[in-house]
């Protein structure tokens, strides 16, 4: 009881303190939007902040990109992650530029790996739309989905697409 399944027993749930930490009961997306809502401001201030204090490494730079870049996305789910992100990328360029103006020197390689550090964030943005696509026709040519999607037609979200097949054992 409680332990390991009997022979031939499958357990509904795997037991495991790690799932209860992952999924805390009560957690909704609105409350991660909220989360971010409020670490959007206080991500953007501290990443101006610390670079006017001329206390940056490339390190912390590419560190402050991706929290700033992820919070943005996270607070506004219905934005577009291109306008967001290019929207961190200009605050990011525009924290360079005052420094620069307080110290008299631009340090083009931090700013140029925090904005490699944004392009990180947008490989995985379009990973996660090829298997959006994959999942709403897998074998559609993707020139296809972009002429549906250039004439109008409906675009398949990662959302709105049903994951097929079905849970199978992976242990006996």
């Amino acid at each position: 009881m409680g332990g390991l399944p009997q022979s031939g027993e499958m357990p509904h749930r795997l037991p495991s303190a790690v799932y209860d930490r992952l999924d805390p009961p009560g957690l909704t997306p609105g409350m991660i939007v909220a989360a971010a809502r409020w670490c959007v401001p206080v991500a953007a201030g501290w990443t101006i902040q610390v670079r006017l204090a001329g206390g940056v490494t490339t390190a912390d730079a590419a560190q402050g990109a991706l929290i700033l870049g992820v919070a943005a996305l996270l607070a506004a789910p219905r934005r577009r992650a291109a306008e967001l992100l290019g929207m961190v990328a200009i605050w990011l360029t525009l924290g360079e530029f005052l420094a620069a103006s307080r110290t008299g020197q631009f340090v083009l390689w931090r700013w140029a790996v925090a904005l490699a550090a944004l392009g990180l964030i947008v490989v995985f943005t379009r990973v996660q739309q090829v298997r959006a696509l994959a999942r709403a026709n897998r074998w559609r040519p993707l020139r296809e989905h972009v002429r549906a999607h250039r004439a109008g037609g409906v675009q398949a979200t990662a959302a709105s697409i049903p994951i097929e097949g079905r849970a199978r054992r992976i242990a006996s």
